[in-house]
Formats: structure tokens, C-alpha cells, sequence
């Protein structure tokens, strides 16, 4: 009796329109897997495993649930600097994933009053390209509650270009409420110049940052709005403390017959062209001993801590 042998197919040989491949991939005959894949693997597995534990960390810290989001971070942090290498760590992707830890972290550490541990935080995001409007903005406060108003007031004036940039950029962005962009926005502008007023700068330097934060916040919020109100005491507290700028004196006329006579030149102090901060120029001052009398001890700074990273 003649046995039955089936045939083995060969490999990639078509049968009625199908091909057939070998289940087991060229470079892995061996019973190795390709090192090239291997790696991209694990580096998609650790991106998505940190861009996780930073969604997590969100919504705990937004839960006010700080034990358990230092613990997710720590995670996402400890996968960064362990399972990612530098090369990396430079993409645009990793930086904005980085950029989101160090926020969260800065977040936290200032809403748990910790403020000194709060700053590198802040600042790395800063560095990566992607603080929040909301963390520049604790930045400055933090400073002025440390009393370094100098990174207060450059903190102040990076936190209200960010946030005029956002509101020109995105026009369907909330307007109004208590931790709006705007809201934040006339915040920072008040610590330009709480920040300014401990630095000693020039009181018509200082005069032009209270008008500018109140007029936006007039005019963004009202009138009435309880944080145009405090501001507008605020700028009355601080006008009460320093003297009334002196009139203008008008300059004797030149005579034809007197071409060498040179009168100075009365400027004001604090004027700028372009945008309303990026051209102030800023003299390395020490700070005054103390707030004069009438002033107030502790800066303007937001009345509750900022969620949104």
C-alpha cells in the first residue's frame, strides 16, 4: 500500500491568490529579536507609560490627593532619567513630556506650600520650552514671597508675555471668571510692579505698571470686578507713600546770540517703546531696607493656588 505524503509548501509560494510567509521573521531565525525593533518598542512603551502616570497625576493633584501625586511623578520622573537617553530626551515630543512632569511637580510642591522645592521644578519646564501661563505666574509669587523680587520681577514680565500671548493667540479662550487667562494676566502685571515698588525702581516706572494692570483689568473685568477693586487700593496705597511728581518747568527760551547754551534733557523715567515690558531697563538695585510707611509688607499674589498646569 503506497503511503500519502503531503507536500510542504514553499515559502512566499502563492496558492489560489494567497501568499504564504514563514511565521517566523528572517532576522529572528536565530531565535533573536532585531535590536533596532527591540528598542523602539521599549521606547514607545516607556513614552506612553509616562505620558500615563502624568495624566495621573493630574487628575490626583487636581483631587487634592498630593501623597499620591508625588508618587505618580516620582514613577514618570524616575522612567525619564533611567529608560530614556539623552538623545531622546532632546526630541520635541520628550521635551514636552518632560516639560508636563515639571510642571506637575512645580504644581504640586507650591500648592503644598513648599515653595524653595518648587522653583527648579518651574524653572526646568521654563528651560524646556514649556512652563504653563499658570506656573510662570506661581513663579513670581514665589519670589516674592522669598523676598528675591529682581527673578520676581523678571518672572512677573515672562508670566504677562506669556499670557498676552495666549490670549492673542487663542481668542476663544475663557475671558472671565476667577483663574481665567485674563484674570491672570492683570495678577502678573500687579507683580511687575509690587515687584518694582520692593526694588526701588523709579515711582514713575512703578506708577506705569499699576496703570497698566488696572486698566486691563478695567477693561477686561469691569470696574466693579473685586479684583479691580483691591487693585485699585493697592495703587492708592502705593501713590499715598510717594511724593507727587514735581511740574513740568517750562525751558527759557534760547537766545540767537547764545549758541552754546545747552539746556538737559527731561525725560521720564520707565517710558518704553514696543511691547509694554520687554524694554524697562533694570539697574541691579539693592532692595530697600523695608516697605515705606503705608506700604504693604506682603506683595500682591494669587489668592489661591493655580491648578491649571
Amino acid at each position: 500500500m503506497e503511503m500519502f505524503h503531503p507536500q510542504r509548501t514553499p515559502r512566499n509560494k502563492k496558492i489560489k491568490g494567497v501568499v504564504v510567509d514563514d511565521p517566523i521573521p528572517a532576522s529572528s531565525k536565530d531565535g533573536a529579536i532585531s535590536p533596532k525593533k527591540e528598542t523602539r518598542s521599549l521606547d514607545l512603551a516607556v513614552e506612553t507609560l509616562v505620558k500615563k502616570h502624568n495624566k495621573t497625576a493630574a487628575q490626583c493633584l487636581k483631587l487634592g490627593e498630593f501623597g499620591k501625586t508625588e508618587q505618580v511623578l516620582h514613577k514618570a520622573l524616575t522612567l525619564q532619567q533611567e529608560c530614556v537617553d539623552s538623545t531622546d530626551q532632546g526630541t520635541d515630543e520628550w521635551r514636552r513630556i518632560r516639560a508636563q512632569t515639571a510642571n506637575l511637580y512645580g504644581s504640586l510642591e507650591y500648592r503644598r506650600k513648599h515653595y524653595e522645592d518648587a522653583i527648579p521644578h518651574i524653572l526646568t519646564a521654563r528651560q524646556l520650552g514649556g512652563a504653563s501661563e499658570a506656573n510662570l505666574l506661581n513663579l513670581s509669587d514665589i519670589y516674592l514671597r522669598l523676598s528675591q523680587y529682581l527673578e520676581a520681577e523678571d518672572a512677573s514680565i515672562s508670566a504677562v508675555q506669556a499670557l498676552e500671548a495666549r490670549l492673542a493667540t487663542h481668542p476663544s479662550v475663557s475671558r472671565h471668571g476667577p483663574s481665567t487667562y485674563v484674570t491672570l494676566l492683570v495678577m502678573a502685571a500687579t507683580n511687575v510692579a509690587v515687584a518694582q515698588q520692593h526694588l526701588g525702581r523709579p515711582a514713575e516706572m512703578v506708577r506705569l505698571s499699576y496703570r497698566r494692570a488696572l486698566t486691563t483689568a478695567e477693561r477686561e473685568l469691569g470696574a466693579s470686578h473685586p479684583v479691580t477693586s483691591e487693585l485699585r487700593e493697592e495703587f492708592a496705597a502705593y501713590e499715598a507713600t510717594v511724593p507727587d511728581p514735581p511740574p513740568a518747568v517750562q525751558a527759557p527760551s534760547c537766545p540767537a546770540s547764545s549758541p552754546d547754551l545747552v539746556l538737559p534733557q527731561i525725560g521720564r523715567a520707565g517710558h518704553t517703546v514696543g511691547s509694554p515690558y520687554e524694554d524697562q531697563v533694570v539697574s541691579h538695585r539693592a532692595p530697600p531696607p523695608g516697605p515705606a510707611p503705608g506700604q504693604r509688607s506682603r506683595p500682591h499674589s494669587p489668592r489661591s493656588p493655580v491648578q491649571n498646569v
